[in-house]
Order: C-alpha cells, then structure tokens, then sequence
C-alpha cells in the first residue's frame, strides 16, 4: 500500500484498514467526509464509507453481463475513415517464441470461435500481433496497429475532461460504479463498410 503522506485525509476500504494493526486500535470517525481538490472545488459531496449493494446478488441476477465470455455493445458500429489515397499496408507476422506459440493458437482460436476474428483467405493489409505474457501465465495479445492503420486514420479529436472536471460535475452523485470492461475493444463491432 502506498502513503500519501501529505494528504490530511486518507480513503480505504475498510477491509484494508481492519487489516492493519496498527489501525485496529484507533476508531473511525464518522461516515461523511466533504473533500475538496487543489483549486478548492467540491470533490464528492458525501462519501459514504460503506458498500450499499450486495454485489454477489448483482452479479447473480446479471450473471450474463458478469461471466467471463466477450460481450458485443449493441446498435452501434464503428467506421474507421481512413486518409485519402490511403495504399493498404501488410506488415509480415513477427516471429513468436516457441513457447507462447501454442497459447496465441489457442487464443486465436478463441477469438474466432467467439466471432470477434475471422479467418480470409487473403487481404490487403496485415497487421502484426504483440503477445506478452501476464503474471498469471496468461497472455495479452494486442493488434499493433501504429505500423499500419493509425498513420492513415482520420482522427475525431475530442479533448478528454481532467478527474478534476469529472470530480466537480459528479459533487451531487450518490452512487457510483468503477467497470472494468475485459477486451473492451473485442467488444467493439466494426461495421461492414470499414
């Protein structure tokens, strides 16, 4: 755990807090806290401390939203505009280590299965695959698309709020939620035109 010890005010759950012994000893002090940033301006309003919803039940009742296979967000595709007199770009595969090779066939194969790839006979552009693999023996495999589509896409710029302007327009929100969505982009449909 990291300690910001310049801040007058430190936010944990509470799990963490009966977990240091240190802490046990020391009672909590209420369970309304009004926090400001830096320039001054309201944080949250009232940041309750316990967890109001049972989240085994949620996950029960949703349990299609929480399993593990890829979901598909739904009535919206995404088109891609590419640059003007755009030339399709194959870059070959790189080679992999022999070790990870039968975990990417796997993967792959998973993917497919699952209609997010498909295999073509042929195609103009060929992008290759990074692979790295993850603490859990897993691997995480990403398209590596700065070498062939990024440089001809045409770009929507849309200038991302600071967590400060995301903090003072929820001050008044009571409830809210951190999702993580697993292989956010598979779940992305590319419409047929792109």
């Amino acid at each position: 755990m990291q300690i910001d010890t310049g801040a007058c005010v430190s936010i944990l759950p509470e799990y963490l807090y009966r977990g240091i012994p240190e802490l046990k000893r020391k009672p909590l002090i209420g369970d309304k806290v009004s926090l400001t940033t830096y320039q001054g301006e309201p944080w949250m309003c009232w940041l309750k401390l316990r967890s109001t919803f049972k989240i085994k039940k949620l996950k029960k009742k949703y349990a299609k939203v929480f399993g593990p296979q890829i979901g598909e967000i739904k009535g919206k595709e995404v088109n891609l505009h590419l640059k003007p007199n755009t030339v399709p770009k194959f870059c070959k595969a790189r080679p992999l280590p022999y070790t990870i090779k039968p975990l990417v066939d796997k993967e792959l194969d998973v993917l497919e299965r699952a209609g997010i790839i498909a295999r073509v006979p042929y195609s103009d552009w060929l992008t290759p695959i990074v692979v790295v693999r993850k603490s859990s023996n897993a691997i995480r495999m990403c398209a590596d698309y700065k070498v062939t589509l990024n440089p001809v896409l045409e770009t929507e710029h849309y200038k991302l709020p600071t967590t400060e302007e995301m903090f003072s327009q929820l001050a008044k929100e009571f409830f809210f939620s951190h999702l993580d969505f697993a292989s956010a982009y598979q779940q992305l449909k590319v419409s047929p035109k792109t």
